[in-house]
């Protein structure tokens, strides 16, 4: 704490660091699907359509629970979420 003056705009508080804690655990999932989804299969018989389509299920579900879990007063994730959800269902 001895160098708080020095960091001002950079330090983060404690709300800070829980939003950025949230973000996290909202980001896991996508983080995972990507992992599963990348195209490694040495004769090309993985990581096809039929494959992607019940991970964007999955997902659409994770976010439908996001936005039903998600405190109100972060109010920018809601938003982010809401949004996220609105645009996978486009391509769904």
């Amino acid at each position: 704490m001895n160098n708080r003056k020095e960091l001002e705009a950079n330090y983060l508080e404690e709300t800070d660091w829980k939003a950025l804690k949230d973000v996290t655990e909202c980001l896991k999932p996508f983080y995972f699907c990507t992992l599963d989804l990348q195209g490694k299969a040495k004769q090309a018989r993985h990581r096809a359509i039929w494959e992607a389509l019940p991970v964007m299920e999955g997902i659409l579900g994770h976010l439908e629970d996001l936005k039903a879990t998600i405190p109100a007063l972060n109010k920018h994730l809601c938003k982010v979420v809401i949004n996220s959800w609105a645009k996978l269902q486009e391509y769904y």
